[in-house]
């Protein structure tokens, strides 16, 4: 079983579906589970693997204790109905730990626990991290095998003595780098179809939320508009700062300058069209498409937040969180107006510092045996 407390439009997703497509479907039969579905939008491609997510909840309850009982409740019915060998815990924070111990109390053989962030949100914060501190030390003897997808992730939910006894793999992401590899010809095709054929284009991808910074990506973007005004934004992704980020558009006055998509099958073909990657997070695991955009060979600009795990290319650069959005901007404009090399060769750069997606699912295949 493939478990997670949400199925919306994300990392974890985008991981998971990568799992079933590429799994060896004759050793291993896969399960996707969920506390909660929020988008079909995987349902199409999970399909053509003979996979759906299931759901286990029922109604969503209101508030961080109310939805955690809710959902340990449905979790433990479910298990007992649907009995599994392996159980994968797609995780965030140590409170969720507490899945383990109900997975060892009904049988389950191996319990794997996967870190893919690094800290928690803006609701209830007090709350949240308390629980995750007490989490993480109650219910880490209930895991088989702990995985995160960078030394931060692992640093943030497994304890130190874990880490410092090598208790814990870091797994690199599953991306499909081919895929992703630039293409002159989608670069065209899509500058056309959108009319920008002579304009400097800066993509962000990730759900719309406090985590990912969207609105201070505005106030980057709009003191790049004041020292170059061919640029556009396209921001790809849904979420609960779509109607901020709608309202602070009009402020800044700057909505023809950008581009708003809620969901894409076409992500590959955005990121050849675009001239640069930005991604101010608060905090990241590791973020998938901050590697995808590196595989299509983009300038990335990250935050100093997210783990340096996440720089594969040279031509990748952290800005501190903490600098002004014009220093942002100027930062960004410099090192593009600077830089000057072959894309199409960045695909294979990648798959030489281990994102080959055969080798990850290989290492993962490992993990599931008995």
């Amino acid at each position: 079983i493939e478990y997670t407390e949400k199925w919306a439009v994300g990392g974890i997703e985008s991981y998971v579906l990568n799992i079933v497509k590429l799994i060896d479907r004759e050793k291993f039969d896969v399960r996707i589970v969920a506390a909660q579905k929020e988008s079909d939008f995987y349902d199409a491609e999970l399909q053509k693997c003979g996979v759906q997510v299931e759901s286990i909840l029922d109604k969503p309850k209101d508030g961080p204790i109310g939805r955690v009982l809710t959902n340990m409740f449905c979790f433990e019915r479910y298990l007992r109905r649907n009995p599994c060998d392996v159980i994968h815990l797609h995780i965030s924070q140590g409170v969720v730990m507490r899945y383990a111990k109900t997975a060892k109390k009904l049988g389950i053989q191996r319990v794997i626990s996967h870190c893919h962030n690094t800290d928690v949100g803006t609701g209830a914060r007090f709350l949240k991290l308390t629980g995750h501190k007490i989490g993480k030390k109650m219910f880490d003897r209930y895991i088989d095998e702990r995985i995160a997808c960078s030394e931060l992730a692992a640093q943030w939910l497994y304890t130190k003595k874990d880490i410092e006894k090598d208790k814990v793999k870091i797994y690199k992401c599953i991306i499909d780098v081919e895929r992703f590899k630039y293409s002159k010809e989608d670069s065209i095709y899509m500058r056309n179809r959108y009319g920008l054929e002579n304009r400097k284009i800066c993509l962000n991808a990730g759900r719309l939320c406090c985590q990912k910074n969207q609105l201070f990506l505005l106030d980057i973007f709009n003191e790049m508009l004041k020292l170059d005004k061919d640029y556009i934004l396209i921001v790809i992704g849904a979420g609960e700062l779509e109607e901020q980020i709608h309202r602070k558009l009009s402020e800044l006055q700057i909505e023809s300058k950008v581009i708003m998509i809620k969901h894409t099958n076409e992500m590959e073909k955005y990121m050849s069209m675009a001239d640069l990657f930005v991604l101010p997070s608060l905090f990241e695991g590791n973020p998938i498409t901050g590697i995808e955009a590196q595989a299509s060979g983009l300038p990335c600009y990250f935050s100093d937040k997210i783990t340096k795990q996440a720089k594969v290319s040279d031509s990748t650069q952290f800005i501190q969180l903490s600098c002004s959005a014009g220093l942002w901007a100027k930062t960004i404009l410099e090192q593009q107006n600077a830089l000057a090399f072959d894309r199409t060769q960045c695909a294979e750069s990648l798959k030489q510092n281990g994102y080959d997606q055969c080798v990850q699912i290989k290492e993962l295949e490992k993990t599931y045996s008995l």
